[in-house]
């Protein structure tokens, strides 16, 4: 969102600087109070909330699995008692196993259960893809990932 005139870029602008429309009462305000960094990123209270939403879509499926494991019993029926396969899933693939957990039923799976796990496949690459990329961003990453 482009800085109004009159607004320094590397303020963070309130309600009041984007011109938030409607009296203070108003839900617009509401809308309006979220804050925008120096960079133009999404921040609510002064906290980056990007970063909250990244550890949310990183944890979710690892806390929803571990909770399966411990309480569920679907779990057992799933992976029959295996417990090295959907442990290397949670550290490595938990959307891929997220999906198979949810899809699998005891006759196997038919043409959308593949589908689903395929998408869980695409999100766990689409997410090791991105670490890889914005291991660049950081600081001489670059000078020693290669040989020794």
């Amino acid at each position: 969102m482009p800085a109004k005139a009159g607004i320094h870029s590397n303020q963070l602008m309130d309600s009041r600087a984007l011109g938030a429309p409607g009296g203070n009462d108003s839900i617009n305000n509401l809308l309006y109070s979220v804050l925008i960094s120096k960079r133009g990123e999404l921040m609510i209270l002064g906290l980056g909330c990007a970063c909250l939403l990244a550890f949310g879509f990183a944890a979710a499926p690892r806390l929803f699995l571990i909770i399966g494991w411990i309480w569920g019993d679907r779990w057992d029926i799933v992976w029959q008692g295996n417990w090295f396969l959907p442990l290397i899933g949670i550290i490595f693939l938990p959307y891929t196993t997220v999906m198979f957990m949810l899809v699998w039923m005891p006759g196997g799976l038919d043409f959308w259960g593949w589908l689903w796990v395929g998408l869980g496949v695409l999100l766990d690459v689409m997410k090791w893809g991105s670490i890889y990329e914005q291991r660049r961003d950081i600081p001489y990453v670059s000078q020693y990932s290669g040989a020794a």
